[in-house]
């Protein structure tokens, strides 16, 4: 659920709602929005809730940042197992072949008088980012690394979990996807009960 910002939404429309992340720091801020109605709390993804859900939602490309590409499988276990009876589960990834087709190599961009240089570059089916930048006049680097996942890899694990899929869409006023213009890869899938 990263700082809370679509948990916050989804609990201002009337639901009960339990964001998870795994950072601590993501956490820690999106509490001070909590109430009865809402609530926070660090999980890994990979391992089962404690609780079931009607709804699961990962959403902005919440997904394939796990080194080892099996566990792909475990995170969409775990949903599987946390999902209710016909539970509804929304994927909202980014449409990697677009992505791939349109990569900005390198670019700068100036955030609170600190000019971040960031590169990108697909290794291996692998979009990797790598922000530089000075800070107090240290020297700091970072890189991000998200799986190019397609349509394809989805059909094929949420198939192995049991997750039927319902409906994809291509971007967020829910046009039917294209892999070739769509900006987003939104699956909509619905727990399949396994006799």
């Amino acid at each position: 659920c990263g700082k809370g910002r679509h948990s916050i939404y989804l609990n201002n429309k009337g639901f009960n709602v339990e964001g998870c992340d795994l950072s601590a720091q993501s956490i820690a801020y999106a509490n001070q929005f909590k109430n009865e109605k809402l609530h926070f709390f660090e999980h890994d993804m990979r391992n089962k809730l404690d609780n079931n859900y009607h709804f699961i939602y990962n959403l902005f490309t919440s997904f394939g940042y796990f080194n080892d590409v099996s566990d792909n499988l475990k995170v969409l276990q775990s949903v599987y197992n946390s999902l209710s009876t016909n539970g509804v589960f929304v994927l909202d990834f980014m449409n990697a072949t677009k992505t791939i087709n349109n990569l900005v190599t390198e670019e700068s961009q100036i955030f609170d008088d600190i000019k971040f240089n960031i590169k990108r570059r697909v290794e291996n089916d692998i979009i990797i980012k790598s922000i530089s930048f000075v800070d107090k006049g240290n020297n700091l680097q970072f890189e991000e690394r998200v799986q190019a996942l397609k349509q394809t890899h989805f059909n094929t694990l949420f198939k192995k979990v049991g997750i039927k899929i319902v409906d994809v869409f291509g971007n967020y006023q829910l046009d039917a996807f294209n892999e070739t213009d769509s900006d987003r890869l939104i699956i909509v899938g619905k727990k399949e009960n396994k006799l």
